[in-house]
């Protein structure tokens, strides 16, 4: 007798209507109120190509810009397959065509992006976190582009390495349990009635790591600014303190996620009724890392504010 989780082949589900409710509303809304994040990232971009390298980078290093770009980026990627792959479903507008099956290719791909563009953006943000702590401490440009063109392809195979099992594992459409309705489903690997997936395992050990890695990095590069601050206060010598404050802020901002990362992998222990319920809450979560991320670093850096020409006559300015 199958004790598969997957919805796959039922007859209840295989007819089931679609019913407009709350997860639907939200959906939509969710959908809408992320188009400003695209657009934002989207004018970071242009202006990383088209005027910031022209400019002589005075306001912000280009590997702590272009880590940050990637990070926002395969963000956005990941929440374009948290619809396909939760949000959607679990409105049950695709329960029927879940439970006809022979769609494991399309949930196969869509849960194994999903997946690796969750833990590439973790690394990315390692790695700006890694280069503002190696910009505070030594200034050494060398040594930081080593890291940034060495930590990217490296984060891509890593990132795809760690989720490589959901290519063979058992996928499908899963039943959520409360407080979703019946019909509201996710496109995910087997989570009952065997243990945890083999990326899963791995994630249990990775993201703690990474957090502790996140926290360490973060105190020495606050407690070095405030040290080189207060010397350059005391020689009465020329910095940038709003920039620093941005950066500062963004690598706190970017810990956030990763302890709520920590917080879902570690509830999924528990079993699929405390994950259900915590996965009611994860859109908000995931969303609020997304959003005010990226507008908080666009509207107040400093570097969005001036033009190109500015930074060729800004020569006084502390390079963070």
């Amino acid at each position: 007798m199958s004790t598969s989780p997957f919805i796959t082949g039922l007859p209840q589900c295989r007819n089931f209507p679609y019913h407009f409710d709350y997860y639907t509303v939200y959906a939509i809304i969710s959908a809408l109120y992320a188009i400003p994040s695209f657009v934002v990232t989207g004018f970071m971009i242009k202006f990383y190509f088209k005027k910031f390298q022209k400019s002589k980078k005075t306001l912000l290093r280009p590997e702590i810009f272009g880590s940050f770009l990637l990070m926002q980026v395969f963000h956005l990627i990941g929440l374009i397959f948290e619809f396909v792959t939760f949000r959607i479903p679990n409105t049950s507008i695709l329960t029927a065509w879940c439970a006809y099956g022979s769609h494991d290719v399309l949930i196969r791909i869509s849960t194994y992006v999903f997946a690796t563009c969750g833990h590439f953006k973790i690394f990315m943000a390692v790695l700006f976190c890694l280069l503002r702590v190696v910009y505070v401490f030594l200034d050494d440009e060398k040594i930081a582009k080593s890291i940034y063109y060495t930590s990217i392809p490296l984060s891509v195979l890593v990132s795809f390495s760690i989720t490589f099992s959901i290519l063979y594992e058992p996928v499908g459409c899963v039943q959520l349990k409360g407080p979703y309705p019946l019909g509201a489903v996710m496109m995910n690997t087997e989570l009952e009635n065997r243990e945890l997936p083999l990326y899963r395992k791995i994630e249990s050990y990775v993201i703690p790591t990474v957090m502790t890695v996140l926290i360490i990095l973060n105190v020495m590069a606050i407690w070095k600014i405030r040290q080189r601050n207060k010397i350059a206060t005391s020689l009465n010598r020329t910095y940038n303190p709003k920039a620093e404050r941005v950066l500062t802020v963004t690598m706190l901002l970017i810990v956030a996620p990763i302890i709520i990362t920590e917080l879902l992998i570690t509830y999924e222990h528990f079993g699929v009724y405390v994950v259900s319920f915590f996965n009611a809450f994860r859109p908000i979560l995931i969303d609020a890392k997304i959003h005010i991320l990226t507008h908080y670093f666009y509207f107040t850096h400093p570097m969005f504010k001036v033009k190109v020409k500015v930074f060729n006559l800004e020569t006084s300015v502390t390079k963070v």
